[in-house]
């Protein structure tokens, strides 16, 4: 039971956001590096805000590598869906590894979580979709029947 406790905080601390100075560097070198539309400065300012409160959400070494490999994916200034699906990607091994420890630790201390068992259903739901999506682009059907 340590060792998951002792897993469980290593892996949260892997989990940890990055400090509002490192994403506003990172977003500041970007902006550098790729085209984008012309802002005013109370517009990129909102910009930079927007970014930043959602990057939080997400662990450092995973934001800050693809803040720093944008530039080399595309000229231009990214969509946040386009860093949301590429840290997403990078995170989610991590994440299933958290969720699965938390579950064990919770069974250790009898405990029954819903809305963790919730959450894993809607994520193979979300893994199935995702599959078939690519099955079905790897074969070219477009949904128009056979």
């Amino acid at each position: 039971m340590e060792s998951l406790k002792t897993t469980h905080g290593q892996l949260a601390k892997s989990m940890a956001p990055a400090s509002d100075r490192e994403l506003l560097m990172e977003l500041n070198r970007l902006w550098a590096l790729t085209s984008h539309k012309r802002q005013s400065a109370p517009e990129m300012d909102i910009t930079l805000e927007a970014y930043i409160e959602k990057l939080r959400a997400y662990p450092r070494d995973a934001v800050l590598e693809t803040l720093r490999e944008a530039p080399d994916r595309s000229q231009w200034w990214p969509t946040w869906k386009e860093l949301q699906d590429r840290i997403g990607q990078k995170c989610k091994r991590r994440i299933f590894l958290v969720e699965a420890l938390e579950r064990k630790i919770d069974e250790f201390n009898g405990k029954t979580n819903i809305v963790g068992r919730y959450r894993r259903m809607q994520h193979c739901s979300e893994a199935r979709n995702e599959s078939s999506d690519r099955l079905a682009a790897a074969y070219g059907y477009d949904g128009a029947g056979s």
